[in-house]
């Protein structure tokens, strides 16, 4: 019974043993490739080992500081290099490629505009493309800017964008509008005033923070023109809509944003609708202008508009 043919020596040559000799050749030092490919010495020198027995030759010499390649080491060099790289490539490129299978949309919002506009917006957009991984990151109104032109997020939803050179890197698409709502403690002697005018607000404390202009910029110009940060008795400098409503509940004054009104089930405070004499808030949606939107960034705006249009709310 003839025995079958034994393997060809070619089948014993993988990438692993070319990739340790390519890199010890690069580098002239089996500790220097080891460290290089993150395996250890004996495990890279047992691979140069094995091609020497494929090949059938030397094809390293040691010297006093690692080792250098023989006539015959040099010529499996300039064959083998171009394929390790070619194959280090491939690796790299097939990586890159699984994560562009996955779609990505990355976008920045304020807090309130996190917790009160986007989820509808949300839900809406992961209902039509539920392919993508949308993520979203709360920031403060000064720092959306900032990561749309960085790079550091798609897409940014902001009420503020300032007029100064930082502003010119970005082109801001105006989405919707919010209105300016006087909050009021159920107990205060305004509370049960049926009509508002601005000159009825003067002399009362304010809990908003004068410093936070770029989160609500139409309730600060109202303030000011009141005199509202003036006032004696001013206990507390809130920055947050959140943080406006409960300290105007807590009755440390009354409170001026630019926001959706609370549901009334859920409000222990009075809110009035004050657009009328202050104007509205515009929501801005940003993306960096040295650059054309993307198809989901186009569809992600067209999405805010579209809910805050029709005014969607989300569902649990």
């Amino acid at each position: 019974m003839p025995r079958p043919p034994s393997p060809t020596r070619h089948k014993e040559l993988t990438w692993q043993q070319l990739r340790s000799f390519c890199e010890t050749a690069r580098l002239g030092s089996l500790s220097a490739a080891a460290l290089a490919l993150d395996l250890a010495q004996p495990t890279v020198w047992a691979q140069v080992r094995a091609l020497e027995r494929n090949f059938d030759c030397k094809l390293l010499t040691a010297h006093p500081r690692g080792c250098r390649l023989t006539a015959e080491g040099q010529v499996l060099v300039e064959l083998a290099a171009p394929a390790v790289l070619g194959i280090q490539r491939l690796q790299d490129e097939f990586q890159i490629r699984l994560k562009q299978r996955v779609p990505r949309l990355k976008i920045a919002t304020p807090p309130r505009t996190m917790h009160d506009e986007m989820p509808p917006c949300v839900r809406a957009f992961e209902d039509r493309h539920p392919d993508v991984q949308l993520s979203l990151l709360e920031l403060a109104n000064a720092q959306i800017l900032p990561a749309v032109v960085s790079g550091e997020v798609d897409l940014g939803f902001t009420t503020w964008v300032p007029d100064d050179e930082a502003g010119l890197w970005v082109e801001k698409t105006a989405c919707y509008q919010l209105p300016t709502l006087l909050v009021i403690p159920l107990d205060h002697p305004l509370a049960s005033k049926k009509r508002l005018i601005p000159e009825d607000l003067k002399g009362f404390p304010f809990v908003n923070s004068p410093h936070n202009v770029s989160g609500d910029p139409v309730a600060h110009a109202a303030l000011l023109s009141l005199g509202s940060y003036d006032v004696p008795g001013r206990r507390m400098e809130a920055f947050y809509v959140s943080s406006i409503r409960r300290y105007v509940e807590l009755g440390f004054g009354l409170g001026l944003v630019a926001a959706l009104p609370e549901p009334p089930e859920r409000a222990y405070f009075q809110e009035v609708d004050m657009s009328k004499h202050f104007g509205k808030t515009t929501v801005y949606a940003l993306t960096r202008l040295d650059t054309t939107p993307t198809p989901l960034q186009r569809e992600f705006i067209a999405t805010v508009i579209e809910v805050q249009r029709t005014g969607k709310t989300a569902t649990p």
